[in-house]
C-alpha cells in the first residue's frame, strides 16, 4: 500500500519519538554513532499496513559495553590507518595538533569562528599549493560552504586537540585521480572573479543560503 517506514539519516537529527505521515512512520537515530534507534511494529498483513508501533532511542556511549570481536576489527583499522599516516605526514591519529581552551562550533546561516578557520586554512593550503608552480599568486580568497564542515572542536581538559579531531572536521571527499583514489579530501578549486562576481559571490549567504537551506551558506577567507 505504500511505504510503512522511512528509518532517516541525511539531516543527522535524533528523533525522540517516531511520527507519522500519513500510514508511514519516520524516526531518525542521529548521526556518527551516537544512538541506536529501535523500533518494534505490529504489521496486519491482510490489510498491508502498520497497526501499531513502538520506538525507543538509545544512547550510545561508555556505559554500553563494546563487542570484543568488533572493538577488534576498530582496532586493526586504526593500527593500518596510523601506519599510513606515519609514513606520509609523519603522525597518527591521536598525535596532537593544536591547543585549545575554547570551543569552535558549528551555526546555522550565520558565521562563525570554525567557518572562518576552515576557510582561512582552505586559502593558505591553495596559497601553499601554488608557491613553486609557474604562477605563484597568492589566492585573495577563499569560500567553503557549511555542508562540508561536518563536526565541531571542542576543547577537553588536557587542551589538545588530535589529528582525528581536525579530521572529523572535514572529512568527505577524496580524489577525483583514479591513480590516486587513497588521497583524502575535495580537491580545490580555483577561478578568476571580477569585483562584480566576487560581490554576488559574497551575498550567497544572505541571499541563496536561507532559500536552499544551511549547507550552501558560504564562509569566507579574505574579505571584509
Amino acid at each position: 500500500t505504500g511505504v510503512d517506514v522511512i528509518a532517516s539519516g541525511h539531516e543527522h537529527t535524533a528523533t525522540a519519538e517516531a511520527f507519522e505521515v500519513g500510514q508511514t512512520v519516520v524516526f531518525e537515530p542521529g548521526s556518527y554513532g551516537e544512538h541506536l534507534a529501535r523500533l518494534d511494529v505490529s504489521f496486519n498483513v491482510t490489510q498491508g499496513r502498520i497497526e501499531t508501533f513502538t520506538y525507543e532511542l538509545l544512547d550510545v556511549d561508555d556505559n554500553v559495553e563494546g563487542d570484543a570481536a568488533m572493538q577488534g576489527v576498530v582496532e586493526a583499522s586504526l593500527t593500518a590507518l596510523d601506519a599510513a599516516l606515519q609514513a606520509s605526514l609523519g603522525l597518527t591519529t591521536s598525535s596532537p595538533i593544536v591547543e585549545l581552551d575554547f570551543d569552535l562550533v558549528r551555526g546555522s546561516l550565520v558565521e562563525t569562528g570554525l567557518g572562518s578557520l576552515t576557510a582561512d586554512a582552505f586559502r593558505a593550503a591553495a596559497t601553499d599549493a601554488v608557491a613553486t608552480s609557474v604562477d605563484t599568486t597568492p589566492f585573495t580568497a577563499a569560500a567553503v560552504p557549511n555542508g562540508t564542515v561536518r563536526d565541531d572542536l571542542h576543547h577537553t581538559d588536557e587542551g589538545i586537540v588530535t589529528f582525528s579531531d581536525m579530521f572529523n572536521v572535514l572529512p568527505l571527499g577524496m580524489s577525483p585521480d583514479p591513480t590516486n583514489q587513497n588521497l583524502p579530501g575535495w580537491p580545490l578549486v580555483s577561478v578568476y572573479l571580477t569585483a562584480a562576481e566576487l560581490q554576488q559571490v559574497c551575498l550567497i549567504p544572505t541571499s541563496i543560503a536561507p532559500l536552499f537551506g544551511n549547507s550552501v551558506y558560504l564562509n569566507l577567507s579574505g574579505i571584509r
